[in-house]
């Protein structure tokens, strides 16, 4: 550093480097050829054209300018920085163990930039972050990337991590019924009958508008976009499967049944054979699930209780007679009840429960009791089917097992 020649006492020699940033903020805190003497007992003389001339990450040497006028070299620089995110938002599955967010390619930030996210989770330093959104909740993170070196330059990004759900809703819904929340994870399928209609619907959280791109339905029917309505026309159990953001999110199990043929008046009018019999059957199975419903679990409608009649019910029929008429009776019943207005999901819930009693029945056993102790450890297992909703409005009802 040289003193001045005009006797006037040399300017204090600084080694002191001031960056700039492409917001206007700087460190140490200065404006361009304003006075800083609050902090230094000189001016900052900025290069010539101010820093116009320097690019991103260049720096230049800057004169200081005493209280008289004087001006000297100084051995500190400027430094031009610049630090930008890549995204300014971005959406990411939860089910994804890996996502990175990067500094753009000519982010100059003079020093490592040090990351930080508000709620906190996300957390690094360097020219990247890496985080692991499977560990994190569900929500919005403002994700801030701020300069090692000037701590009041910084940028920041908006990443929601996306938690997908799946809800259906039939024709006699006025909303939407999630079919499997997060806790507890259960067994759940809708049940339908042949030609029925569902609507199957994405929920998101935290809400938040994507693209129908971002939408793929496979299965049944392929789609894009945030639901799609299915009409079953084949019996059986079929899955569609749902993917937000590239992750297979959800998949929604739907049983499809076909109940034709003739009444239940229409049936025993041709099986004349059965008349007191089927009476006898049928209040047998309703008395003793009826007597024994606290012990069976309870849920005489739609729960374990009807599960065990139905069960029972078509057991003693194909004990006392065969199978074929067991199934044409209780067919014959179920189309009864469909043509009076029954709830499909209930039909398809009672039709399986009757399948697995006339297995029950076919087998070994030669008395009710034993065929009773059948049906309770099939109910116990999990082998019968019951509705997760007893009262079953507008047939929101799922099927699940009878052990859940």
């Amino acid at each position: 550093m040289t003193c001045n020649t005009q006797g006037v006492e040399a300017i204090v020699p600084v080694n002191v480097d001031f960056y700039i940033t492409t917001r206007g903020v700087s460190s140490p805190p200065f404006e361009a050829n304003v006075s800083v003497a609050a902090k230094y007992p000189w001016r900052l003389l900025l290069p010539p054209g101010g820093t116009t001339e320097l690019g991103i990450g260049e720096y230049d040497v800057y004169k200081v300018e005493d209280e008289t006028g004087v001006e000297d070299d100084a051995e500190g620089r400027i430094y031009v920085l610049k630090l930008d995110i890549e995204q300014s938002e971005t959406n990411v599955c939860w089910k994804i163990s890996s996502v990175t967010l990067n500094l753009t390619p000519d982010s100059a930030p003079g020093g490592e930039a040090v990351w930080t996210s508000q709620p906190a989770g996300i957390s690094g330093a360097g020219n990247s972050v890496t985080f692991d959104p499977s560990s994190l909740a569900p929500g919005e993170y403002t994700v801030s990337a701020r300069s090692g070196i000037v701590p009041d330059y910084y940028d920041s990004c908006v990443v929601r991590i996306i938690f997908v759900e799946l809800e259906f809703q039939n024709s006699h819904m006025p909303a939407g019924k999630l079919i499997d929340p997060l806790m507890p994870s259960r067994d759940v399928r809708v049940g339908v009958i042949q030609g029925d209609k569902v609507k199957f619907k994405a929920k998101l959280t935290p809400i938040v508008a994507l693209n129908s791109d971002d939408y793929v339905w496979t299965g049944v029917q392929s789609g894009r976009g945030f639901e799609i309505e299915i009409v079953f026309n084949t019996v059986g159990t079929h899955r569609e499967q749902l993917q937000v953001l590239g992750c297979q999110h959800r998949i929604a199990t739907t049983t499809v049944v076909n109940v034709s043929g003739y009444g239940e008046t229409a049936w025993m009018a041709l099986h004349p054979q059965y008349w007191i019999s089927a009476f006898e059957l049928r209040d047998e199975a309703l008395n003793w699930a009826r007597d024994n419903a606290s012990a069976l679990g309870g849920g005489i409608y739609n729960g374990r209780a009807d599960a065990a009649r139905h069960a029972y019910w078509n057991a003693i029929m194909t004990l006392n007679w065969n199978a074929t008429d067991a199934e044409g009776l209780a067919t014959a019943h179920e189309k009864t009840g469909l043509d009076n207005k029954m709830a499909h999901n209930e039909t398809v819930m009672d039709i399986e429960n009757n399948a697995v009693g006339r297995m029950i029945g076919s087998g070994s056993y030669t008395n009710l009791i034993q065929v009773q102790n059948a049906v309770i450890d099939a109910l116990n297992k999990g082998i019968l089917t019951i509705l997760d909703d007893l009262k079953n409005v507008n047939e929101i009802g799922l099927l699940q097992p009878s052990n859940q």
